[in-house]
């Protein structure tokens, strides 16, 4: 089996997209705000009624929406 340029590029591709979103995980998880909005949301989630929305979750989606940006 043999690979194509196409292959190939969309290999590095794939690599360099991984690498980039490890890169932006890591800047959230040290960012300070970051940190307050988890302990606002542990503390006042269930006063303000929001729903459960795993940590997991929203750190994909806020890592996500500044892949788009």
């Amino acid at each position: 089996m043999t690979m194509t340029e196409e292959d190939i590029s969309t290999e590095f591709s794939s690599k360099d997209d991984q690498i980039e979103k490890n890169y932006r995980r890591l800047s959230l998880l040290n960012d300070p705000n970051y940190g307050i909005i988890l302990c606002f949301l542990e503390k006042f989630r269930s006063l303000l009624d929001l729903p459960n929305y795993s940590l997991q979750r929203l750190e994909d989606h806020l890592i996500n929406y500044q892949e788009r940006s």
